[in-house]
């Protein structure tokens, strides 16, 4: 059998490592460590994995990214305790949401070190810069990888975008006509199946994501209408934003609709906009990652929203459901988000007619 190690960094990445592990269960022996996390305590997310009666992780870990003058420190503890887990479980496979963490790269460069040849190098599919690439400088990107280099090793390889690196054998993703070429050549290319998202260990995990925000999962399959908000600097950057919004959202209401609405994870505050008092919807916890409410969401549900990634995640983790932006073309700032959108098969809309749109 295999013996995988899942190298998640983010949620979305935690539910992706999650959904192929229970898929290939049978197939696999598989360990789990979060790694680059804010803390060196157990977070939410490691909690819920360890404690998830469904689990096809034989070990959970978690390890602090650390941050400033702490950083190089934290990732050389880190470095050694790896060793001494790796001596122990041996894998021969790796899979990860991003070949630019650290933590990846060396565990890759200390298992080719010690003979794991082959070692398969699994690139989960981690959303938008898998479509869209990630901006990058020859000057920065080079003198950042002259210095991690200088500073960890010459193992140290700094891809263009996320998946891109030769250290990657495989990529699974979920649309691979339409990811960067960067990422597709020279490897083996394979389809996510988005329906993997939707077993009932994955349902299971969701709940217990949901139970820790005190949120009942069963509410989640009565929604007719979940909006995402954007991020704060992007609503600001979008004129009369929150007026546009409380009004479309009023109009749904009136007819009936029943409305959750979901901020950004970067508010500082529970409902900045006011609309649970004004406007009698439904405010999911914003800490809750969205990707572990989509698995719960009923196919008739329909998404709204405008410029957040959430948008795209939904319609990678669940095609079946129907998502909506609502972008003006005469906007420079919404205009840019356009193309990416209908490439990812999302309608466009202008939020003013939002009673034509449904």
């Amino acid at each position: 059998m295999d013996r995988v190690l899942y190298l998640p960094s983010t949620p979305l990445n935690i539910l992706m490592s999650a959904s192929h592990a229970v898929h290939f269960a049978s197939e696999q022996v598989a360990q789990v460590w979060l790694i680059d996390q804010a803390q060196a305590e157990p977070n939410i997310y490691t909690d819920i994995l360890n404690a998830w009666p469904e689990s096809p992780f034989q070990q959970v870990k978690q390890f602090e990214g650390g941050a400033g003058f702490k950083k190089l420190s934290v990732r050389k503890n880190n470095f050694k305790e790896f060793e001494v887990l790796l001596s122990a479980f041996k894998p021969n496979t790796l899979a990860v949401g991003s070949d630019r963490r650290i933590e990846f790269q060396y565990i890759w460069h200390y298992l080719i070190l010690h003979g794991q040849n082959p070692l398969k190098s699994l690139y989960l599919d981690d959303g938008l810069y898998t479509y869209s690439g990630r901006s990058s400088s020859v000057w920065k990107d080079g003198f950042n990888s002259l210095l991690k280099k200088w500073v960890y090793g010459q193992w140290w390889e700094e891809p263009v975008t996320v998946g891109a690196s030769s250290k990657i054998n495989q990529a699974w993703l979920f649309l691979p006509e339409l990811a960067k070429k960067e990422i597709v050549q020279d490897k083996q290319v394979i389809c996510f199946q988005a329906e993997w998202l939707q077993s009932d260990e994955i349902l299971s995990l969701s709940r217990n994501v949901m139970e820790a925000f005190s949120e009942n999962i069963l509410d989640y399959q009565t929604i007719d209408i979940l909006w995402f908000l954007p991020h704060p600097d992007n609503a600001a950057k979008m004129q009369n934003y929150v007026v546009n919004v409380k009004v479309a959202i009023q109009s749904l209401i009136n007819k009936g609709y029943r409305v959750a609405v979901k901020y950004h994870p970067r508010v500082t505050e529970k409902d900045p906009f006011n609309l649970a008092a004004s406007q009698g919807v439904s405010v999911i916890p914003h800490k809750m990652a969205s990707e572990f409410i989509l698995p719960a969401l009923s196919a008739e549900t329909r998404v709204m929203g405008d410029v957040g990634t959430a948008m795209l995640t939904c319609k990678w983790l669940r095609p079946d459901i129907d998502v909506m932006a609502f972008l003006s073309e005469t906007d420079p700032f919404q205009a840019k988000f356009i193309p990416l959108m209908r490439k990812m098969g999302i309608r466009i809309e202008q939020i003013s007619a939002i009673g034509d749109t449904i």
